[in-house]
């Protein structure tokens, strides 16, 4: 992974483990952030793959939008990502913008994090 800037920033300033510890090495803090995601990603409840828990949620009445049947490119992720403010509050995932915005200047998903995000954004569409 490359560093956005030079600035200070979530992508690049100090992170806890999951034991409370600070941790600033940047090797250090990837395997952080990969554990993480790979956490988020086993879906411990079983909720993502819940029809039952989603149908509750949002209704099955709705219009239909043919855009939504076009695949997702990666330009479209990175334009996305280009439009995600930075320094705000992460989401219920605590994944901070600026990590996902670390893909942003690769052509193709190539780094594990851009093929983890387009492969996320792939089955969420679909």
């Amino acid at each position: 992974m490359e560093l956005i800037s030079e600035n200070l920033s979530v992508a690049n300033g100090p992170i806890y483990d999951k034991y409370k510890k600070l941790v600033i090495e940047t090797t250090e803090k990837i395997n952080i952030w990969n554990n993480h995601i790979k956490e988020l990603a086993k879906d411990s409840n079983g909720n993502s793959r819940n029809p039952e828990k989603w149908e509750s949620i949002a209704p099955i009445e709705c219009d239909y939008f043919p855009d939504c049947d076009e695949s997702v490119s990666w330009g479209d992720i990175i334009t996305g990502l280009r439009d995600t403010p930075n320094n705000k509050a992460p989401g219920i995932d605590g994944v901070p913008s600026e990590i996902w915005k670390l893909v942003m200047k690769e052509k193709a998903p190539t780094s594990n994090l851009a093929k983890l995000l387009h492969k996320i954004i792939c089955k969420i569409y679909y």
